[in-house]
């Protein structure tokens, strides 16, 4: 039978034990032996580049919630120092992100003169840059460019855009005539009159096979007041349309979504949201689906903007304005941190 052990045997032990593992170690050491290795933590250590490109914890997401909002937004931007801005470019909210990294980009060339002053073509290009890459979405050319011909006027802090009105006859076919109404689609598409009066036939000029019948209220700004000018893109099932006034660049605009002729909703999107000086200017518009999303590209006289929607439901998943719905502007009170 094995011997039992009282306790004071046990502690007796253990201490010898404890006594010979010291002995050891110090003649390891004594030798020029290696010390055991350190307990190693189970999550590698990171990088200082994976560091920095990790998203960062964004504060201020509802400031550019709502189109009226732009003036908070510049407000959070004022009060953030130089290492807090660079965050917000990571933030994991996308609006914040865009907004944040064209607050850094947006600069001008050496003032020349009291007159409007060109923007850093550079910076606006690594911010297109910057988009492409954060959004997996590549805008059109026309988009980019809007914002590399940009003048800020420094007198009343807002940015004008002059070169609207060409990329908006580049980029729209002739005119269609239904009835005593004219409307033009993007090039590549016409509008037909349907069979029905109710109804209209959007046609692809590149497949004859590929046309859409909608109801005549899809081309409608509001009850009565009809669109000159219509943009879309096709889904697997239908369309997403866009029906606009180019003269009214200044306001909000709504997107529809219709599978085979039926509405699957509407959603109304900040667009130029722009209220001052009448709403009037010139507008150009276009659509185009990015995987789960469709993309309002748009450009105005006072502004450059997109609005994300999911295809699936029409909910918005950011947005970018590059004046801040008119927040800048000297008049508003909030003119924000100049170029």
């Amino acid at each position: 039978m094995g011997k039992v052990l009282c306790a004071r045997d046990v502690r007796t032990r253990m201490r010898a034990n404890r006594d010979l593992c010291l002995i050891a170690c110090g003649l390891l050491l004594a030798c020029g032996g290696e010390r055991p290795p350190p307990q190693l933590s189970s999550t590698p250590a990171r990088s200082e580049a994976e560091q920095a490109s990790e998203p960062a914890p964004a504060p201020g997401r509802e400031s550019l919630a709502d189109c009226d909002r732009g003036g908070a937004f510049l407000e959070l931007w004022d009060g953030l120092d130089a290492a807090e801005r660079q965050a917000l470019t990571r933030a994991e909210d996308s609006s914040l992100a865009l907004q944040a990294r064209w607050e850094t980009s947006r600069r001008v060339l050496e003032a020349e003169g009291d007159g409007p002053q060109a923007l850093d073509a550079t910076r606006v290009a690594s911010f297109v840059a910057f988009f492409e890459r954060r959004t997996g979405a590549t805008p059109p050319a026309w988009w980019g460019q809007s914002l590399a011909h940009a003048r800020y006027h420094a007198a009343t802090g807002a940015t004008s855009y002059a070169d609207v009105p060409s990329r908006l006859e580049s980029g729209y076919a002739p005119e269609s005539t239904l009835g005593e109404r004219h409307v033009r689609a993007p090039v590549g598409w016409h509008v037909q009159a349907a069979e029905h009066q109710t109804a209209i036939r959007l046609a692809s000029d590149l497949a004859d096979s590929v046309s859409h019948v909608l109801p005549l209220d899809a081309l409608e700004l509001s009850p009565g007041r009809w669109a000159t000018h219509v943009a879309l893109v096709a889904t697997d099932r239908g369309l997403v349309v866009m029906p606009f006034e180019p003269g009214d660049g200044g306001g909000a605009e709504v997107v529809r979504r219709y599978d085979e002729g039926q509405r699957m909703w509407e959603t109304r999107v900040c667009a130029g949201g722009r209220s001052m000086l009448g709403g009037l200017g010139t507008e150009m518009l276009e659509l185009r689906l990015v995987g789960a999303l469709v993309l309002a590209f748009g450009a105005e006289s006072h502004a450059v903007w997109v609005d994300a929607l999911r295809v699936e439901d029409g909910s918005l998943a950011w947005r970018f304005n590059s004046d801040l719905w008119f927040a800048r502007h000297a008049i508003t009170g909030s003119r924000g941190t100049r170029p």
